[in-house]
């Protein structure tokens, strides 16, 4: 890791702690609606061998610049990795959970399916106007779902693999 990406780290970690020092706040965004029909097109799309449960009628969206904000909030407010007992799949579930909770956004998806090594692996994707990123919340990386296609990898190293090899698709 550069220093500059260490220091971004901590950037954006502080601005977190802050927001997480303001009991019952709640990130104000600009929110769209979509119908679960239309949503779980976008999500088959970008995942077509998943499982996809969706709960809800309506999804709740924000722009990119915006989930942005919602990510360093809810990322912040996670409690600090722990191998075998609070690790990815941990990490994917409570941003999931928080991102409902702290802003009253439904899209924060909760992806579950293996990695490059063949073990279990948890992640996020979330919905924005630009279409479905994928965050892989114990560091923060951030990759549109369809970067493997266009060549965009200047978010960070998020492993093709995970794509191909979701499995199951949870929505708040």
């Amino acid at each position: 890791m550069t220093w500059l990406m260490k220091w971004l780290t901590v950037v954006v970690v502080s601005i977190g702690r802050f927001f997480n020092l303001m009991k019952g706040y709640r990130l104000k965004t600009t929110q769209m609606k979509m119908s679960s029909t239309e949503f779980y097109r976008i999500i088959n799309e970008a995942f077509p061998r998943a499982t996809v449960e969706l709960k809800d009628r309506e999804y709740t969206y924000t722009n990119l610049n915006e989930w942005l904000s919602v990510i360093v909030l809810v990322l912040s407010n996670l409690p600090r990795y722990r191998k075998h007992q609070y690790d990815c799949e941990n990490y994917a579930l409570s941003a999931m959970v928080l991102t409902s909770e702290l802003c009253g956004l439904n899209t924060m998806l909760y992806v579950r399916g293996t990695n490059a090594s063949g073990g279990a692996h948890g992640f996020n994707a979330f919905l924005c106007e630009k279409g479905l990123y994928i965050l892989e919340p114990q560091c923060g990386i951030i990759n549109p779902s369809k970067y493997k296609v266009t060549g965009i990898k200047d978010f960070g190293k998020v492993n093709p693999m995970i794509l191909e090899n979701a499995e199951q698709i949870v929505g708040a």
